[in-house]
């Protein structure tokens, strides 16, 4: 399980991940987003998630989750500068926000069982993508 993650649950005694947006002073707002699920956005210590309201329950808490992991891990990235302006490649930041949401929302040692893309859940799958 990724560090912060463990710190999250033992600091605030839950793993929803409303919940702990609340706790971390991030507001979500729900809103029509056309074909994005969710997104992200720290604007002047301002904390955003956006969620697209289109999808069911249980997608809405994964996303939350994946853009949590970005506010946890990514807090000060700013994803549109680095694609426009580097050759980072979205990629890694992508698959270390899917290992947090994971890690968050399954079990203790569920995710070692599970693969995605063909990659097992562990340092390889939260290292992937390009390393910029």
């Amino acid at each position: 399980m990724i560090k912060c993650n463990g710190n999250l649950l033992e600091q605030h005694g839950t793993n929803d991940p409303t919940e702990l947006a609340y706790y971390l002073g991030i507001t979500i707002i729900y809103e029509y987003l056309g074909n994005n699920n969710g997104l992200y956005i720290n604007q002047n210590g301002f904390k955003f998630i956006l969620v697209n309201n289109n999808l069911d329950y249980y997608d809405k808490r994964v996303i939350i989750a994946h853009e949590l992991g970005h506010a946890v891990l990514h807090d000060n990235l700013n994803m549109a500068h680095l694609e426009n302006n580097t050759y980072c490649s979205r990629d890694k930041f992508e698959y270390q926000a899917n290992y947090f949401a994971t890690n968050l929302l399954l079990p203790d040692g569920l995710e070692n069982d599970i693969e995605f893309e063909g990659m097992t859940m562990g340092t390889d799958f939260f290292y992937g993508g390009n390393p910029c």
